[in-house]
């Protein structure tokens, strides 16, 4: 599963110069962002085409990768996520970071329920 990712990133030519290093210079916000954009990259790599479940993992990966672009740090996020991919037993580093993503994207969707009602109840009431 991380292989096609690699692949992946190797075509769209994010290899350049990444290190490990430089994820070790990042925020513990940061790095938890990239631990969740490789969670979501994995789940979009190997969910079936045109799933819900893939269609979520690609809207985490957008979120994730809007608070990385974000966040005030002008890093190119693409050699240190390559890098992060690339580290060994990414596997297992990973999935202790499954449970976490999925609750930080629960709380934003429900908050994101919350304004859509708002704004449905805002309108009706305007009508």
């Amino acid at each position: 599963m991380i292989h096609r990712i690699l692949i992946g990133a190797a075509a769209l030519n994010l290899m350049a110069g990444a290190s490990l290093a430089q994820s070790s210079e990042l925020s513990p916000a940061s790095m938890g962002d990239i631990e969740c954009l490789a969670v979501m990259a994995v789940i979009t790599a190997t969910a079936e085409d045109g799933s819900a479940l893939q269609m979520a993992a690609v809207s985490g990966t957008m979120y994730y990768l809007g608070r990385l672009d974000g966040n005030g740090q002008s890093t190119d996020w693409r050699p240190v996520f390559t890098a992060y991919l690339q580290s060994p037993d990414i596997d297992k580093t990973l999935e202790p970071h499954h449970e976490r993503c999925r609750q930080e994207l629960a709380e934003k969707g429900a908050t994101l329920r919350l304004f859509g009602l708002m704004i449905t109840t805002k309108a009706a009431a305007a009508d």
